[in-house]
């Protein structure tokens, strides 16, 4: 269980799949996210035993769609906007902003209803394996660890791999 206050780690995982990255605390993975390209979605979610699947809608700007595999209907839709930022709707209607407050800084966070950073995560761009952190700050337990995901998610697609953005 991730609580707040709590620093994760993403990476890029090393291994025969090239498209694959972890969340870990410490030494527990906390989420796997794998890149795929079929027609039904684009990534695998391996979170708390879940298998979540994110589809991406080449619409401009686009747009997102979380499921549970084999559960009918959306668990959440994220619809970004031109200027790299967007909004995260549950279906049970909580609702997130993704905010990038500086130009100069790769970090993003999603705020929650009361403008209160909940989740934040800060990409390294080098010559190295791409990797950051996701810091837990007013989000729940059982929210966290999903939203640490789905912010590392778009932080990939659209800074280390934003052609990803436009191909199916």
């Amino acid at each position: 269980m991730v609580n707040s206050g709590e620093t994760l780690i993403w990476e890029y995982a090393d291994g025969a799949d090239h498209h694959q990255y972890v969340l870990r605390q410490e030494d527990t993975i906390i989420s796997q996210l794998h890149f795929v390209h079929t027609k039904e979605y684009d990534a695998v979610v391996e979170l708390a035993g879940e298998r979540l699947l994110i589809e991406k809608h080449l619409t401009v700007p686009y747009h997102l769609i979380l499921r549970k595999e084999g559960a009918p209907g959306e668990l959440a839709r994220f619809d970004a906007d031109l200027k790299a930022t967007g909004k995260l709707t549950f279906a049970d209607g909580r609702v997130f902003t993704w905010e990038h407050p500086s130009v100069f800084v790769p970090e993003w966070y999603f705020a929650d209803a009361m403008q209160r950073a909940a989740v934040s995560v800060k990409a390294q761009f080098d010559f190295s394996k791409p990797h950051g952190i996701a810091t837990i700050q007013q989000a729940t337990a059982s929210e966290a660890a999903l939203l640490a995901t789905l912010g590392c998610y778009v932080v990939i697609i659209t800074n280390l791999y934003p052609t990803y953005l436009f191909s199916r």
